[in-house]
Order: C-alpha cells, then structure tokens, then sequence
C-alpha cells in the first residue's frame, strides 16, 4: 500500500476534479451539438 503517489483526501480531491471537468466537457459539446443543430 505504500505505492500511493498522493495520500488519500489529495486523491479524493484529484477524481472529484476530473470528474467536475468532465462534466464541463460533456456539457460544453452539448451545447456545441444544439448550436450547431
């Protein structure tokens, strides 16, 4: 278990943030698809 790069909240915080850009993401090509549409 010592092979963790970061300690655990540092990784919490890190998916939570990648999971929050890809939220902007998806919603950014929405938005791209209906102005397109």
């Amino acid at each position: 278990m010592g092979t963790m790069p970061f300690p655990r909240p540092v990784a919490d915080a890190r998916s939570k943030n990648d999971q929050k850009m890809g939220e902007v993401y998806m919603a950014i090509l929405l938005s791209c698809i209906k102005v397109r549409c």
